[in-house]
């Protein structure tokens, strides 16, 4: 499972493209254990986009996208 998390921009939007809100998680299994133990520090206190891809591709459409505040 892959996961890429996406934190919202002063505007509150999420960006597609740059790496500076944005991150690619492999590690986990599920998106509760990266939630608790894998998403960055600085994402706390924002709404977090989560794109799940379950398999090895990200060059599709996500099969789950989650918004959570964390």
């Amino acid at each position: 499972m892959k996961i890429i998390y996406t934190k919202q921009n002063a505007k509150g939007e999420y960006n597609e493209v740059g790496m500076t809100d944005r991150g690619l998680s492999s590690d986990y299994a599920t998106t509760r254990n990266f939630l608790r133990y894998g998403l960055p520090s600085d994402f706390y206190g924002n709404t977090v986009r989560l794109e799940v891809f379950y398999g090895d591709s990200i060059y599709r459409a996500p099969d789950k996208v989650m918004y959570v505040t964390v």
